[in-house]
This record gives C-alpha cells, sequence and structure tokens, in this order.
C-alpha cells in the first residue's frame, strides 16, 4: 500500500508544460537534419538562461550537421548541437552548433 501512495505522489510532482519526451522530439525536428547517425546527449529541463523566463528544456545531440554560409563563405560542419526549448510551450528559444 505504501509503494501506490508514492506512486500517486510521484505522479502529482509533474513539472507543467511539454514532457522530456515531447522536448526530445521537438527538439530533433528543429536541429536539422543529421548527415551521419544521430546520438541524444542530454535532455534536461533547467532554469531559462533569461531572467523571468521560466523554464527550458535543453536537449544536446551528436552527428554531423551542416549550418549555413556566410558571406559566400563554405557552410560549417558541425558535429554537436545544442538546443533550448520554453518548456511549457515547446518554443525555440536558442540553437548552438560546435564543430
Amino acid at each position: 500500500m505504501a509503494a501506490a501512495v508514492i506512486a500517486v505522489g510521484l505522479l502529482g510532482c509533474q513539472a507543467p508544460g511539454i514532457s522530456r519526451d515531447q522536448a526530445i522530439t521537438l527538439a530533433v525536428r528543429q536541429i536539422g537534419p543529421s548527415t551521419g547517425p544521430l546520438a541524444l546527449v542530454s535532455a534536461v529541463r533547467q532554469p531559462a538562461s533569461e531572467a523571468g523566463s521560466g523554464s527550458e528544456w535543453v536537449v544536446t545531440f551528436t552527428g554531423t550537421f551542416q549550418g549555413e554560409g556566410i558571406g559566400g563563405q563554405p557552410p560549417p560542419i558541425f558535429h554537436r548541437r545544442t538546443i533550448a526549448l520554453d518548456a511549457l510551450s515547446g518554443e525555440v528559444l536558442w540553437l548552438s552548433g560546435e564543430e
């Protein structure tokens, strides 16, 4: 009986907004295609990087991603992409790439 009470208590403590799985799914759609295998590194809910913005999901993947070329320069190739999503709405807050 104690286990049932604990399980019900944990379910009632779920944070509002999108779930971890939803954040990962949204992030995959937003980071752009990978030309090689795509691997999830982390998906962490944390306080937003901008004050007063609530919380965000920060999701990081490894793979091979092509960035955008600027001013006639060839596009960079990234091997790690990180995206932050608003934890309530799923809106993209920022996206970065590392070579």
